[in-house]
């Protein structure tokens, strides 16, 4: 019985000295969690395959470090056989699934990544991977119920949304155009225009300015007092303007054109004016219905059908009266595409045919170009 308790003593006396308690010999140290290595698994031109993804904690931007392995050299003085791995460069992810993500290699290394090289987490990544989550506390009700806002709508109570506008236009304020025309009603009458015009949209009840110039310069077989000059009873006519235009947008589906124009030819000096109305919202499909008057070079009347059968392409028909060709009525009906080539640049055709009788027929074709780009000349703070 005395060696007994004389061996029990000697043990915890030993346990003691030596530092170990039964809790620490039952609670050891909790292991730090293991790390999995992580691998390229294709490589497809750009883009580069990993296996890592949501379940491992990668997201999409985030940068991963890859590493060129599978290097062996032999010591030139031991013949010991030393392997390892070298640093390649970075990859920047794109894509992310569940077990896999895609990514892209920067691109002085875009040729050297192989499959089987190692992926790796950046430090500062992995550190917030592997830290323990902790859960939020679930948060206290509002004493009070948040005030009412209504649903948002295309129309406003002072007028139109330009939401989707500045959207289309992808916040470019002004727009370049360049247009040319020719028509002709047969062998000796004919007429070219050509405009240059500089919009500036302001997205509001005023929804943009115009300021533009042009030449128009024809010839035909009516004698009329517009006529520049006369060559063996035909009728030249010339007339240099500039014109202003204003659009007023009442709605999304209404909006009045009305515009100004000055010009002269060998005659002096002429003004005109035009009006338009739009019905139907501007990218989308809509009725344009206007005339115009000028002195010094005649009048015109429009029916213009504009439709979108994409974002970027449309395609417009349209039915003219004009007397353009020195005061000789013609009707005239074309069609044609406008097409967003990039957000920058459009371009438009359209092609026709008319005359004044069976007799004086002939084609009309035209062709514009678009440019637009962003000012911050009274820059509407909705459009930025």
């Amino acid at each position: 019985m005395k060696s007994f308790i004389s061996s029990v003593i000697l043990l915890g006396f030993l346990l003691l000295v030596l530092g170990i308690s039964p809790a620490a010999a039952q609670n050891p140290e909790t292991k730090p969690p293991e790390i999995k290595k992580h691998y390229v698994i294709k490589v497809d031109g750009d883009d580069i395959y990993v296996d890592m993804g949501n379940l491992d904690g990668v997201k999409a931007g985030m940068a991963l470090l890859v590493y060129k392995t599978g290097i062996t050299i032999t010591h030139p003085v031991t013949g010991e056989k030393i392997s390892g791995s070298v640093f390649l460069g970075v990859l920047s992810v794109k894509e992310v699934s569940d077990q896999f993500s895609i990514a892209n290699p920067e691109a002085e290394i875009k040729s050297k990544v192989q499959n089987g090289y190692e992926v790796k987490f950046r430090d500062e990544d992995l550190k917030k991977i592997l830290e323990p989550k902790t859960e939020e506390l679930p948060q206290p009700a509002l004493t009070e119920p948040p005030a009412y806002k209504p649903a948002p709508t295309s129309q406003t109570a002072l007028g139109p949304d330009y939401a989707q506008d500045i959207k289309r236009y992808r916040g470019k304020n002004n727009r370049v155009s360049f247009r040319y025309q020719y028509a002709e009603d047969g062998d000796k009458e004919f007429y070219h225009l050509a405009e240059v015009d500089l919009m500036y949209r302001i997205f509001k009840l005023i929804y943009s300015i115009k300021f533009g110039i042009g030449l128009a310069d024809g010839k035909g077989l009516i004698d009329t007092k517009n006529c520049d000059y006369h060559t063996d009873g035909i009728c030249h006519l010339a007339f240099n303007y500039g014109f202003t235009e204003v659009e007023f947008r009442f709605h999304d589906y209404f909006s009045i054109i009305p515009a100004y124009q000055l010009g002269m030819n060998n005659n002096g000096v002429g003004s005109g004016f035009s009006g338009k109305i739009r019905i139907g919202p501007e990218l989308s499909t809509n009725l344009v219905m206007g005339g115009s008057y000028a002195q010094l070079m005649g009048g015109r009347a429009l029916i213009q059908f504009n439709h979108y059968f994409h974002e970027r392409f449309k395609m417009t028909g349209e039915v003219v009266w004009e007397n353009y060709i020195a005061g000789a009525s013609v009707v005239r009906v074309a069609l044609g595409p406008d097409v967003d080539l990039t957000d920058l640049i459009s371009m438009n055709l359209i092609i026709g045919y008319g005359g004044k009788d069976v007799d004086h027929m002939g084609i009309t074709a035209g062709l514009g170009m678009a440019f637009n780009f962003r000012t911050r000349w009274f820059w509407s703070e909705r459009a930025r």
